[in-house]
């Protein structure tokens, strides 16, 4: 149950890329359908039932008998936003009956595990005989089920004398399985602004249906990747959303400041890791110069673009993004990895820019073969809310009959291109990250940022390109050093920890900052 790996064989791999890529597909983060007379043109071509069979065919499939699993739950969740956007685009109801039976189809599925917590409950890959769950399964089942709710209870009220009673059901069992669950089990971590889910590798046998069997030893769990924290981040956003209760909000708050705290700038543009630190687990104990999972950008284009569309539905609801992330998220998208054509449309990744920075060129990933072709980014489309050229290219890509192309149609193209969130009722928690533009370092971080006095924290740091390296204390606003942690010089390429003892530093707040050939990056700690 590991993320070093998609579990689930090449056909798996293949969904799971391509749900999240379907996910991000249109812009469709807090966006109820507008009211224009012109809306409507654009049509389907398959029926709600016949979607709906198509939708069940291809997860039952799939099943193992009775089980499902972290692989079956990438498959059946691979469909499920087609079905809104499906009812958006037409305003036929029968959508939303079909997304009805089909959501409550799979959650008859659920079995208990030995600690009586439900789940989509499967076999181990690779390990015959063991059963088990892995935690992004109830995070991307439940994502569009809360969805669904948000559209009932908030975005059209009229639709809850009839859908009412299933979209409550959806936030409870959603309040249960992807978060009393995982905390019970002791998934959740917070660090100061900050919170993460981390994995959770035990299983269980049908001989033993009442024990959680613990990992072989020297197993040690690690921070999921920010592709799997967003799902939490969007259903906790929604939850709130739909409840008004603060703690929602916190939750979706300390999720997203994670990843937007780890995103790097460089001149007007973003790129970002796969998967960053989050704590000491995370550091491999037996190198203390290494983490115990490679660090970035994903040479597969649906990860991030899945990850936008996370970062778009956050920003709508006013959580931890403004107008200018959404900007240089555009920046990246269009001006650094799209290589400019319209007729024959090519991408570069995200890294791209920094890469011409510190290197002069451009550092493609090994290039795959076949089935893994998938390298070199590929056009953000939840951005289509805010800029016209995303539109253009995206145009190209659309297929009539298809509800991507009846939901651009006749809910996107209603409005025009803004920057405006489509939830400004919703007040604005941004996070203020002292952003500076760098190209040299790839990832900095301080764990944990939230340093008892006296204790050890780890400083991180990892080069994109060898020079001399400087770590610094600094006041809050990082105008003033106090004083300096070390300098390497000749630092090579990679990874470089620092463990920083604090008893001399009084209680504050401070930044740490890393300076390699004339560039820095700040991170900014509290020490208690």
């Amino acid at each position: 149950m590991s993320i070093f790996r998609r579990p689930i064989g090449v056909a798996g791999l293949l969904a799971a890329w391509a749900a999240v890529a379907l996910a991000a597909g249109l812009a469709r983060a807090a966006e109820p359908a507008a009211a224009d007379p012109a809306a409507g043109k654009a049509t389907i071509t398959l029926t709600p039932e016949a979607y709906y069979r198509g939708a069940y065919n291809n997860a039952h499939r799939r099943m193992q008998g009775r089980y499902t699993g972290d692989g079956w739950t990438w498959h059946a969740r691979y469909t499920m936003d087609g079905f809104l956007d499906g009812y958006l685009a037409t305003r036929d109801p029968a959508w939303l009956d079909a997304a009805v039976k089909y959501f409550d189809w799979t959650i008859s599925l659920l079995l208990a595990g030995p600690d009586g917590c439900k789940g989509w409950l499967g076999p181990v890959p690779g390990q015959p005989g063991k059963f088990g769950e892995h935690p992004i399964g109830d995070a991307i089942m439940m994502d569009p089920m809360v969805r669904f709710a948000a559209m009932v209870l908030k975005d059209e009220p009229a639709l809850t004398t009839k859908y009412g009673d299933r979209a409550r059901a959806y936030v409870a069992l959603a309040k249960e399985l992807m978060f009393e669950k995982w905390q019970k089990r002791g998934t959740w971590h917070e660090d100061g602004p900050y919170g993460v889910f981390t994995e959770w590798p035990r299983h269980y046998t049908e001989q033993e249906p009442n024990r959680w069997h613990d990992p072989p030893a020297g197993t040690r769990t690690i921070t999921l990747p920010f592709n799997m924290q967003v799902h939490w981040g969007m259903v906790a956003g929604r939850i709130h959303y739909i409840t008004g209760e603060p703690a929602w909000r916190q939750k979706a708050l300390k999720l997203f400041n994670f990843l937007k705290s780890r995103l790097c700038l460089y001149k007007d543009h973003y790129c970002w890791n796969y998967w960053e630190p989050f704590g000491a687990w995370d550091v491999d104990p037996g190198k203390a110069q290494a983490f115990r999972h490679w660090i970035n950008t994903h040479a597969y284009r649906d990860y991030q673009a899945g990850e936008v569309r996370a970062m778009v539905e956050a920003y709508n609801l006013g959580l931890t993004f403004d107008a200018e992330d959404m900007k240089r998220l555009v920046n990246t998208n269009i001006k650094v990895m799209w290589t400019g054509s319209l007729d024959d449309i090519k991408w570069n990744n995200t890294h791209a820019g920094v890469q011409k920075g510190a290197y002069g060129r451009i550092r493609l990933a090994s290039k795959p073969t076949g089935i893994f072709n998938r390298y070199a980014g590929t056009l953000w489309t939840d951005l289509v809310q805010f800029d016209a050229t995303a539109r253009r290219i995206y145009e190209k890509q659309l297929k009539p009959g298809s509800y991507q192309h009846a939901y651009y149609n006749n809910v996107t193209r209603q409005r025009e291109p803004s920057y405006k969130r489509r939830r400004p009722d919703l007040p604005a928690d941004v996070l203020d990250h002292p952003f500076s533009s760098c190209c040299t370092l790839t990832m900095v971080t301080v764990i944990p940022s939230t340093i008892e006095r006296g204790k050890p924290a780890v400083v991180a740091c990892l080069a994109r390109a060898a020079g001399d390296l400087k770590i610094e204390l600094t006041t809050a606003d990082g105008t003033k050093k106090l004083a300096t942690l070390r300098e390497a010089a000749k630092q090579a390429e990679g990874v470089f920890n620092l463990t920083w003892q604090t008893k001399d530093t009084a209680p504050g707040r401070y930044r740490i900052r890393w300076t390699l050939r004339g560039e820095h990056r700040d991170f900014p700690i509290t020490v208690r």
